[in-house]
């Protein structure tokens, strides 16, 4: 929806700018009204991988590649927080 867009964008602008914490809340709002945009989860997971969030980091990844299964980048950046989190069996799969 054209919400769903401004949120991303705002996002998007946050992250570009630095603002870290403002562009998770902006994704996490995205992601609750709009769950189904692959990219707002791949994007909420990046900035909590950031942070060291990796369990977190991995659930929204594992969300943005169940929406997307096709896009390589995100099976890449989930089996990086699943590394990091020392879920090494869990990258295997």
């Amino acid at each position: 929806t054209s919400s769903g867009l401004a949120l991303f964008n705002k996002a998007i602008e946050a992250t570009r700018n630095g603002k870290f914490d403002e562009a998770e809340k902006l994704y996490r709002r995205l992601v609750k009204a709009e769950p189904n945009i692959p990219a707002g989860w791949a994007n909420l997971a990046l900035l909590l991988g950031r942070r060291g969030a990796y369990t977190e980091a991995i659930r929204c990844g594992e969300k943005a590649t169940q929406l997307a299964p096709e896009v390589g980048v995100f099976w890449s950046q989930l089996a990086s927080y699943q590394l990091r989190a020392g879920r090494i069996a869990d990258g295997e799969k």
